[in-house]
């Protein structure tokens, strides 16, 4: 009984569980998002040659068209957003497994940044292949408040 008294209060045990209490309670502050809606297929962006980002489920995140340069669209609390490019570390090469590069875009307070790992080519001899895949992790900053989501999924293609 002494010893589990002693464990219990013992100096080190205190701070380590009150450091354990404070980051229990304040990582629900760390852990929140903005609740980023799932874009609709023709509502929210036309079908046909695109990138799209999307979670684990299959829902789409955001979408943008293929052209360079092109702007990327997302919705926040119902909202639709069309972000501007800003910036992009693409090269024009040929997609290459396991390739890397950042695309920038913003608008207003909100920065949207995807850094995507080239996961999936098209086979040289596959004439019908027209998809390129990857694995994103997307960043979005709303007036300085930052989210991070990592392990989504995204498609480049016709």
């Amino acid at each position: 009984m002494i010893k589990l008294f002693y464990f219990l209060f013992h100096p080190s045990w205190v701070f380590y569980s009150a450091f354990w209490v404070v980051l229990l309670f304040a990582m629900p502050c760390w852990a929140e998002s903005p609740i980023l809606d799932r874009l609709e297929l023709d509502k929210d962006f036309p079908s046909g040659c695109g990138c799209i980002v999307g979670d684990a489920k299959g829902h789409f995140l955001v979408a943008s068209d293929i052209e360079e340069k092109s702007s990327a669209i997302i919705k926040i609390a119902g909202k639709r957003y069309e972000l501007k490019w800003v910036s992009s570390t693409e090269t024009s090469a040929k997609p290459r497994l396991g390739a890397r590069f950042s695309n920038v875009y913003e608008s207003g307070p909100i920065r949207l940044e995807l850094n995507r790992k080239t996961t999936f080519v098209c086979s040289p001899r596959d004439e019908s292949c027209e998809v390129t895949g990857y694995v994103v992790r997307m960043i979005l900053t709303i007036e300085g408040q930052t989210y991070r989501w990592t392990g989504l999924k995204g498609e480049c293609g016709c």
